[in-house]
C-alpha cells in the first residue's frame, strides 16, 4: 500500500529498522488529517515491514507481511507518530466443516473463479491458492485482500471474528463485486458497438 503521511512513514521506517511489527488500523475517514482514536477502526493487523520504497511526491510504497488480527485498547501517544495499546486477537477454529460451510466455500470458489475471469488484472493463480484451502477464515481473508473492493467491506471483513460468519459475510460481498464487475463489462461493450456504429 501508498502511504503519504510524515507521521506514518515514520513510523514505518523505525518499525524496519528496528525490526519490530506494526499495528495497521485504517481511518473511518480519510479526510482526517491528523486522526485521533474515534478516527480509526478498532480492528486492525499486527504486520512485519518488508519493504519500503521511495515513490515520487514524498510517498512510499510499502510491502507488509500480516501476522495476525489485534484490537486497539487506546491510543498511548501521537508525536513522532501514533502510538497505541494493543491486544492480539486470538485465531479462531472453524472446527470440520459442516455440509452448510462445505457449499459456501464450493460457492465462494466459483464466485471467486468468475471474478478472476472478468476481474481487472486479476491473476488465475489467485484461483489455485484458495481452491487448495477448506478454512473458511483464510479463504474469506485470501479473498478479501485480493479483490478490489471498498475500505469498509474489507474492514468488515477483518473485523469478524468466527470464520464460517467471516466466510458468509465476504460471499455476499464478493456477490455485489461479480454484478459490478459484469455490468461494467455490458456498458464497456455498449459503448464499444455505439463507436463502431
Amino acid at each position: 500500500f501508498d502511504v503519504g503521511r510524515k507521521p506514518s512513514i515514520q513510523a514505518l521506517e523505525k518499525a524496519m529498522g528496528d525490526g519490530t511489527p506494526v499495528f495497521l488500523v485504517p481511518q473511518i475517514d480519510l479526510t482526517v488529517e491528523a486522526p485521533r482514536e474515534q478516527d480509526l477502526y478498532q480492528v486492525g493487523t499486527i504486520s512485519n515491514v518488508r519493504q519500503i520504497l521511495r515513490m515520487p511526491g514524498n510517498n512510499v510504497r510499502v510491502m507488509v507481511e500480516g501476522q495476525c488480527r489485534a484490537r486497539m485498547m487506546c491510543l498511548t501517544g501521537t508525536e513522532p507518530y501514533l502510538t497505541a495499546q494493543v491486544e492480539e486477537i486470538p485465531t479462531q477454529s472453524a472446527g470440520r466443516n459442516s455440509a452448510r460451510t462445505e457449499a459456501l466455500i464450493r460457492s465462494t470458489y466459483e464466485l471467486f473463479q468468475q471474478y478472476v475471469e472478468v476481474g481487472p488484472q486479476t491473476s488465475s493463480d489467485l484461483l489455485i491458492n484458495i481452491l487448495a484451502s477448506d478454512d473458511p477464515g483464510y479463504i474469506a481473508d485470501f479473498v478479501a485482500q485480493n479483490i478490489a473492493m471498498r475500505n469498509e467491506d474489507k474492514q468488515a471483513v477483518l473485523a469478524e471474528l468466527r470464520p464460517v460468519r467471516r466466510l458468509e459475510k465476504l460471499h455476499r460481498l464478493l456477490v455485489r463485486e461479480v454484478e459490478i464487475l459484469a455490468l461494467d463489462q455490458e456498458i464497456q461493450n455498449k459503448a464499444r458497438e455505439q463507436m463502431n456504429d
